[in-house]
């Protein structure tokens, strides 16, 4: 069940418990959101792992998406609209439940008086600009901005993205928190014979083979990518590779790559 309002978690409830209450727009979850997605999914279950004392209120926009949420959280619907869910739906609910920090990735709602903690994996959209549709690009550059400055702490996976964002926004170094990205235990060495035949079996891809893994998009260089390949197989014609590319369409973009 997904709720838009919850009785049984009421301001009192909050007030009165001894546990904090932490909320987290999860909205991405159920998206598609790629790497958007697959980071506040394991975030959520590690959160769920780690901290069994502390109450989580999560925000979701999908129905499906109460079912890739720890059981033992919160899980209440707002708007898809990303206007509907940071300028009424999690503003409101943030009021009625007094939570004690709200995380986000990027963007928060922009009247937000809940302390914010934000992760910002990069600002890819404010030096490669060219990657993003033009709406895409200015809407992040004027909300994250917005939400950078606001934040408690902001979170990034790496010291050059840490680097990148003191530059860029002029925050101090304290604020901004490098965590490296965890590695899901589904990503472990298996025996190659087994993987080989589960691949052909599944996909049909002979071996051996060169993949890549990410959605269709500019900033992912496929283009040059499939030149650089072309070029190996033209200088080296006796190697048997195939180029494999599996990643989410963007079908703004995504015949751009095929036609490459």
């Amino acid at each position: 069940t997904v709720w838009r309002t919850s009785p049984s978690f009421s301001k009192r409830t909050c007030i009165e418990s001894r546990s904090m209450l932490f909320s987290v727009d999860a909205h991405a979850i159920g998206c598609h959101l790629t790497g958007n997605e697959v980071y506040i999914r394991n975030l959520l279950d590690q959160y769920a792992r780690l901290d069994r004392e502390s109450r989580f209120l999560t925000f979701v926009s999908k129905t499906d998406a109460v079912e890739l949420i720890p059981e033992s959280f919160k899980k209440v619907r707002v708007s898809e609209n990303p206007f509907v869910r940071l300028g009424v739906d999690i503003p409101l609910l943030l009021r009625n439940h007094r939570p004690s920090l709200i995380h986000v990735q990027y963007t928060a709602p922009w009247n937000c008086r809940t302390p914010i903690i934000t992760t910002v994996h990069d600002v890819s959209f404010l030096e490669h600009p060219e990657f993003f549709t033009s709406f895409r690009a200015n809407q992040l550059r004027i909300t994250v901005a917005h939400t950078v400055k606001r934040a408690v702490r902001i979170l990034t996976p790496s010291e050059f993205s840490k680097r990148a964002i003191m530059r860029v926004y002029g925050v101090s170094e304290d604020k901004v928190v490098v965590l490296p990205n965890g590695v899901s235990p589904e990503f472990r060495p298996i025996k190659r014979d087994n993987a080989q035949g589960w691949v052909r079996g599944k996909y049909k891809v002979p071996g051996p083979y060169v993949l890549t893994v990410g959605d269709l998009q500019p900033r992912k260089n496929y283009v040059r990518l499939i030149e650089a390949f072309a070029s190996v197989m033209r200088e080296y014609p006796k190697l048997s590779h195939h180029l494999v590319i599996a990643g989410k369409a963007a079908a703004w973009y995504e015949p751009t790559v095929r036609k490459a």
